[in-house]
């Protein structure tokens, strides 16, 4: 007999209450015993962990260690298990949905029930109201797949999900295994081959990214949604839901420290003048880098002349763009330059790529000019940096709650705890990603992109161009992504891994493609 017990909050639909019972589930028949337990229902969704079925336990509660107290009492009187006494004629699709219930992760929880559901609407497909456990076999398992890609309910699955919903039912049937809930005499699974179409990469090139930077965005909205694109690419290629959520507590003494939200790993990155420059650009009142380029000055003088030069940045740029190499009219000539450009014939003398300018080697005022310039963006760049990380300082005293991107509802948020997020704020999160998405392909269109713009085209960009940059090893990028493979790489170096390497890294990419201002 399959038994399955839960502590379960039921609200009453004209006072709002929230009353809890232990619900128990014996040959799908259903019993419910009063806790005499009840909460409003704000404090319900603040303080009742649905997946660990178990009030928290804080200061600002101080009944949820009563509470939970209580429920171990009632629970120990009684056979506690979650799942118990299943034998090879039993449901799996109850002990699929206590696994569901147990889950604590708002993503993998509702990722799981979509899968359920799925697996019903094939169970009802075939006139049946439950699938037991030995009924799952290789054909059946064959016949699934075949009706995920096939079944109009509400829509077919491609091959990849198809084969994504069978890993997670593959999963869960294992789980059973280890639970010593069922013990099959052979794994239906185990000669079944689950694999996944190989899908191109969905990545931006450096002309894609250069649309991005350079172009001026009139409209403060779709503004906002390209900074925040951007600084998700090169702030280590952070996921759209930690740019999201980030708060302005999260930056301290010119660093960037936060939790990531779908592995709990801890991560810290130095503030760069560009990712200062995205959020800059964001608010009216956040020193400008343009207030910085224009303020600095710098020394020119070339061997052949006297005299010396103070110029500003613009003056450097027109006095380099004076040597910009001019393209003969001998066709003989041109196709060697066009070689040169495509990168076909090594450059003997004549051009070479320096700084992003294409140059004559020979003009060693260009490449003096050049070298003046970019010592002359240092120092606008230091100066900026330390004058963003100053207001800062001040800023986020009075704002340190408040959200670093103005895309999230402030009021759905409470913003006294620093726990695991609640359904309702996963949810949110989850909504706004849809509309950040639908605005990012207004911007694809409008700057002429053809990589299909989603947020996490930002991630997958920002590894591509650090492979670009050569002298850069997988483990550098898994490390500066937080990737969970090369474990036992991992393991080994985390301890002499320098830091400093991965700042190295994220400067070096910002320098080579930020926008020029």
């Amino acid at each position: 007999m399959g038994k399955s017990i839960s502590v379960v909050g039921i609200k009453n639909r004209k006072t709002g209450i929230v009353r809890y019972h232990v619900r128990t589930i014996t040959n799908r028949k259903s019993t419910k015993k009063s806790l005499g337990i009840k909460l409003t229902l704000e404090k319900h969704n603040k303080y009742f962990i649905k997946g660990k079925q178990r009030f928290r336990e804080q200061k600002s509660f101080r009944e949820g260690l009563d509470y939970n107290t209580k429920i171990e009492k009632y629970l120990s009187t009684i056979n506690y298990d979650i799942i118990t006494d299943y034998d090879n004629q039993k449901s799996f699709i109850v002990y699929f949905q206590n696994k569901i219930d147990a889950e604590f992760n708002h993503g993998t929880r509702i990722k799981k029930k979509v899968v359920l559901n799925k697996l019903k609407k094939y169970i009802e497909h075939q006139n049946k109201k439950d699938l037991c456990f030995d009924e799952i076999t290789k054909p059946l398992i064959s016949d699934l797949l075949l009706y995920f890609k096939t079944a109009k309910d509400p829509r077919r699955l491609t091959n990849n999900s198809a084969i994504h919903y069978l890993k997670i039912i593959k999963s869960i049937f294992n789980d059973s295994q280890k639970d010593d809930v069922h013990q099959p005499k052979s794994n239906p699974f185990s000669s079944i081959i689950l694999k996944q179409n190989k899908l191109k990469s969905k990545h931006l090139n450096g002309e894609e990214l250069g649309k991005l930077t350079e172009s001026q965005i009139n409209d403060d909205k779709l503004l906002i949604v390209r900074n925040i694109f951007l600084f998700s690419l090169f702030a280590a290629g952070m996921r759209i839901s930690g740019v999201l959520t980030l708060r302005w507590k999260n930056f301290r003494n010119g660093r960037l420290e936060y939790t990531m939200m779908k592995n709990k790993t801890e991560v810290d990155l130095s503030l760069t003048p560009y990712l200062c420059i995205l959020i800059s650009e964001v608010y009216s009142d956040f020193p400008k880098y343009k207030d910085s380029k224009n303020d600095l000055e710098i020394t020119v003088k070339f061997k052949d002349v006297d005299k010396s030069k103070i110029m500003s940045l613009n003056e450097i740029e027109e006095a380099i763009n004076e040597y910009k190499f001019n393209v003969s009219k001998n066709p003989k000539a041109n196709k060697v330059v066009q070689e040169i450009f495509e990168g076909s014939l090594e450059s003997e003398g004549h051009l070479t790529n320096y700084h992003g300018y294409k140059i004559d080697t020979n003009n060693i005022n260009v490449k003096y000019l050049i070298d003046r310039k970019q010592k002359l963006l240092s120092s606008i760049d230091d100066k900026f940096l330390k004058g963003f990380i100053l207001y800062l300082k001040e800023y986020k005293e009075k704002r340190k709650d408040d959200f670093v991107f103005p895309f999230l509802d402030k009021k759905v948020f409470d913003n006294n705890r620093d726990e695991l997020l609640s359904e309702k704020e996963y949810k949110h999160i989850k909504n706004k990603s849809i509309v950040y998405n639908r605005k990012l392909k207004l911007i694809q269109k409008q700057l002429d992109i053809e990589t299909n713009l989603t947020s996490h085209v930002a991630r997958h960009s920002f590894a591509n161009f650090l492979l670009e940059l050569g002298n850069v090893s997988i483990y550098d990028i898994s490390k500066l992504m937080r990737h969970a493979s090369l474990q036992i790489t991992e393991q080994y170096l985390r301890r002499n891994f320098d830091p400093k390497r991965l700042d190295d890294l994220n400067f070096t990419l910002q320098d080579k493609h930020r926008a020029r201002y």
